[in-house]
């Protein structure tokens, strides 16, 4: 990572009050997301959750563009018979007696049952109101008959169901210890000498991202629009594995983008605990029909750093926090480029599908942890 820029004590304006500053959106990020945009926010949420929670779930992480190609392919595929599976063993450890599914019934190959019996549960209880998905599911081929709307829609209760769970919220506390374990040696670094500090303080900062949220909140421009990165990179075994993504995401309101451009892509606790869960949640769900999501690539990136202007509050933090990590983002750009190179997806801010011969695709995702069982 860069040297961090060391944050300017100055009390600067807000970024509209500036003389002479431009007030149209110069450019129009790139939207051809392969998920609508009425299920982006979601889809956000539940990746993050499912990356950050990993331990837990006993589910080895995967990138953004695995996780959108598997949701929208209508067959059968690895990917998603492990995620519902870790989802559904996480639930059922803590409310198995009340549901009376036994955990050791739940596999890869009946986990769709087990969700059949959750879902009809939910209806019974009044906590998931789709009949007609628990009807589909009964008459039709289980999970993989529902649409791309069913599927979310499903994920939503999983994920509401799991975020309440003690599990996840002891897991919260334990990383928040661990976090504020490996804070106290960062402290001491600011003593050392330049070498020592840069040695230690990459040490510590690998040890931090077992902990740091896949959702990195970047700042705002003078716009109001919201930048996100998903990262850091997760290393397995020695191994770079392109969890991270290899662009930008902002979340625009509607105002600051040519709506012709989306084209019909519109169909369709503080502290730890938020950072583990996202920064973008569920109080956000009413506001998202308002927001449009779009992406930057490495050449739209040095547009948008170009285009920043230093002098106000909002757009020097932005720019200050896409230096910091503008190296990390560029070296996931090295690293996607060369997967893809052996066959892989062109990534998910594309509609392209990956072939059945990449080595990394959702078809044939395979879960080292699916052996441990659940904390």
């Amino acid at each position: 990572m860069d040297g961090v820029r060391k944050r300017r004590k100055l009390d600067l304006p807000d970024d509209l009050s500036l003389s002479g500053i431009s007030r149209d959106f110069p450019f129009n990020p790139k939207t051809d997301f392969s998920i609508p945009q009425i299920y982006l926010t979601d889809f956000f949420i539940y990746w993050s959750f499912l990356n950050n929670f990993w331990e837990i779930l006993c589910l080895n992480r995967f990138c953004l563009d695995d996780f959108s190609d598997a949701l929208v392919h209508n067959e059968k595929n690895s990917l998603m018979d492990h995620v519902h599976t870790c989802m559904l063993k996480l639930i059922i450890k803590e409310q198995g007696k009340d549901v009376g599914i036994p955990l050791r019934t739940i596999n890869r190959r009946t986990w769709e049952v087990t969700l059949l019996k959750l879902l009809r549960r939910g209806v019974e209880e009044k906590l998931f109101d789709d009949q007609n998905i628990v009807d589909k599911m009964a008459e039709q081929n289980g999970y993989y008959s529902l649409s791309l709307g069913q599927k979310f829609k499903v994920l939503g209760y999983l994920y509401d169901q799991s975020v309440d769970l003690d599990s996840v919220r002891n897991y919260i506390v334990l990383c928040g210890e661990s976090i504020r374990e490996i804070d106290i040696p960062i402290e001491k670094t600011k003593k050392m000498k330049n070498e020592e500090y840069i040695l230690l303080q990459s040490e510590l900062e690998m040890e931090l991202r077992k902990y740091q949220t896949s959702m990195v909140p970047l700042g705002e421009d003078r716009f109001y629009n919201q930048y996100y990165w998903f990262g850091p990179q997760v290393y397995l075994e020695n191994t770079i594995y392109p969890v991270s993504s290899n662009r930008i995401y902002i979340r625009m309101a509607q105002g600051n983008v040519d709506m012709e451009s989306v084209g019909d892509n519109m169909e369709g606790d503080p502290g730890v605990g938020k950072r583990l869960l996202g920064d973008i949640n569920k109080q956000h769900m009413e506001e998202k029909q308002n927001y449009i999501w779009g992406y930057l690539n490495k050449e739209g990136i040095q547009e948008l750093i170009s285009f920043l202007d230093e002098r106000g509050l909002r757009e020097y933090e932005l720019k200050n926090q896409i230096e910091i990590l503008k190296s990390n983002i560029y070296e996931c750009t090295s690293s996607r480029e060369e997967q893809l190179s052996f066959g892989g997806s062109v990534g998910f801010g594309s509609k392209a599908r990956r072939s059945r011969a990449a080595p990394t695709s959702f078809l044939d995702y395979q879960n080292r942890w699916v052996k441990k069982p659940v904390k």
